[in-house]
């Protein structure tokens, strides 16, 4: 809201005013953040159904990480099992951006290039992932297993900080 406020004082145009007023308007509808946060993120992807899937991974993943970001902010507060739905997105949308981004472009020459390009789209998952772990009750340790098996796939996935963390902590 501070961000917008300032835009739109800044640069005062019909589109800032009006996404201004769309922000205050979700502020109002949703009694956390977290909530709108999830509303937007729906805008982007679905895990649920498919004729809603815009594909658009990126843009929910960006909108994912300000909600783990701020897990424990106001307007958050998430319990365990909306961090375990939104780490859940988080790892199976990180998998779908990945795979989107290795079909539009040409193989790199090496393994580490592909890592050093590419590595960016995992890092976060890997970094919630490891952090998380620890707190991981029993009923969700199988499902955050299958999403590091799902990394673990990845050619270049040595070459990810943090990966060899995420690994020892998930044994």
């Amino acid at each position: 809201m501070k961000y917008l406020a300032k835009l739109k004082e800044e640069f005062p145009s019909p589109q800032s005013a009006k996404r201004y007023q769309e922000m205050i308007g979700l502020r109002d509808k949703y009694s956390r953040w977290y909530s709108a946060h999830r509303a937007i993120a729906s805008t982007f992807y679905s895990r649920v159904n498919a004729a809603l899937d815009h594909g658009r991974y990126a843009g929910g993943l960006s909108v994912l990480d300000v909600i783990l970001a701020h897990a424990q902010d106001p307007g958050y507060k998430l319990d365990y099992e909306e961090y375990v739905d939104v780490l859940d997105d988080v790892c199976a949308i990180t998998i779908q951006l990945l795979g989107q981004m290795m079909e539009r472009r040409p193989r790199a020459a090496s393994t580490r290039a592909e890592a050093d390009e590419l590595a960016c789209v995992v890092r976060n998952a890997i970094k919630y992932l490891t952090a998380f772990a620890p707190d991981c009750e029993p009923k969700s340790r199988d499902l955050f297993q299958q999403h590091c098996r799902s990394f673990a796939d990845i050619p270049w996935i040595k070459h990810v900080p943090g990966w060899d963390e995420l690994r020892a902590v998930m044994k």
